[in-house]
């Protein structure tokens, strides 16, 4: 059964896919965090094996191992995001 529940962040609706985009987004820009920081706060643990956010490195690597990976991450240009040390994540 598909859960359509709505969270409320900084005043804005989400689902919960969206919601963790946003959570990691603004984690980023408040505390201008660097990749290997964000590893630690979002550790892959926290979504099983999945984990929290991608590097655009290790994507292209999966990507090449798995037929397709766009369901898991938010791959658009616009939703990708970059840590302070020029790494870009997507969520």
């Amino acid at each position: 059964m598909a859960d359509f529940t709505k969270y409320i962040f900084h005043d804005k609706e989400y689902g919960k896919g969206k919601l963790v985009l946003a959570v990691v987004r603004q984690y980023i820009i408040d505390n201008n965090t660097d990749y290997s920081t964000l590893l630690e706060v979002f550790p892959p643990a926290l979504q099983g094996g999945i984990g929290v956010f991608i590097s655009e490195e290790d994507i292209q690597q999966k990507a090449k191992e798995e037929n397709d990976v766009s369901d898991r991450y938010f791959i658009k240009e616009n939703e990708a995001l970059t840590t302070s040390d020029d790494v870009k994540i997507f969520v």
